[in-house]
Order: structure tokens, then C-alpha cells, then sequence
């Protein structure tokens, strides 16, 4: 399996892969994880679960070089750092595929599957509304003025959507 720490949409995020060989591995082989093109890896580093293991992005795979050997049937566990999650989907099924040093495949999953990634949460939501005086007869100013905080990077082009409940009415 491959489990991130949070679902939420374009945060950089922990990864954990979970498999469990049928063949060896010896140090200097190699496990390559393929993750739906919108990931971002750039920023991927080996964190933890093998002794020694080194980190490659090759486009859209991230490529473990073992430190120390894995054994025939020994459930394994790795830890990925620094992946940006794509926006909200349902990303694509994951691939694991263990090879020799040399290239030849050992164990393959192509069915990993993917994850459903959601949107982030705004904190600290208020609205407000004021009527402003104007000459001797007080108007009434529609406006609302909205202050929160959010979970993470708005990018360039996207948006803040803010929905209404059906008794608002709105005019131009």
C-alpha cells in the first residue's frame, strides 16, 4: 500500500510504502514507486526503513536504491518525505516494482490504489456587515467582509469558493 500522512490537497506530505517481497533483494537493488503524474516529487527524500537507502525522481517514479538486503517474503516498510499532493481527485493507482541492480524485475503490484484527496479546511471564518450614514438618511452598505486563515498555498489562478444558503439574496 501506499498511505500518505494527509489527504489534503497540494500539501507537501510523509508517504509510507508498504509491500512485501516474494523475491530477495540485495543492497545496490531497487524499488521503484510510480505515482499519478500530478504528484509533485521534486522535493521527495528517503526518510526511513532501509539502513543506507538512497533516493531518485525519475519523472513521476520515485527510485529507492537499497542500503541493506530485504529477504524473500519480509514485509518491508519505507518512508517518503517532501511529496506535494496534487490538487483534489482521486488520484491514479499506485505501481511498486522491485528490480535487480541490474534492471531485471523481481516483483511487481500495478494495482496499489490510489488515493481520494480533498480539500483544506479554512479556520478562523467570519463575516461582517456594516450601514454607513450618508447625509441625513442612513443607507444601509451591502457588503461582507470575510477574514480567515487558510490550510495551505492558494496558487496563482485558483480560488476561494464561498457559498450562501437560499435566504441571502443577492442584486447587481
Amino acid at each position: 500500500s501506499v498511505t500518505p500522512f494527509s489527504y489534503v490537497a497540494t500539501e507537501i506530505n510523509t508517504h509510507q510504502i508498504d509491500f512485501t517481497t516474494v523475491n530477495s533483494l540485495d543492497a545496490g537493488d531497487l524499488v521503484l514507486v510510480t505515482f499519478d503524474a500530478d504528484y509533485d516529487l521534486i522535493g521527495a527524500a528517503f526518510s526511513s526503513g532501509n539502513t543506507g537507502a538512497a533516493l531518485e525522481v525519475l519523472g513521476n517514479d520515485i527510485v529507492i536504491t537499497l542500503g541493506t538486503a530485504i529477504g524473500a517474503l519480509t514485509p518491508t516498510t519505507l518512508t517518503i518525505t517532501g511529496i506535494n499532493n496534487p490538487g483534489v481527485q482521486t488520484t491514479d493507482d499506485y505501481i511498486i516494482t522491485t528490480k535487480k541492480s541490474t534492471g531485471e524485475i523481481r516483483d511487481q503490484n500495478s494495482q496499489v490504489s490510489g488515493n481520494v484527496i480533498v480539500t483544506g479546511s479554512l479556520t478562523s471564518l467570519s463575516a461582517s456587515s456594516s450601514v454607513t450614514e450618508v447625509s441625513e438618511s442612513i443607507e444601509s452598505t451591502p457588503y461582507l467582509q470575510f477574514d480567515f486563515t487558510l490550510a495551505h498555498d492558494l496558487p496563482v489562478g485558483g480560488y476561494v469558493k464561498i457559498e450562501f444558503d437560499q435566504e441571502y439574496e443577492f442584486q447587481a
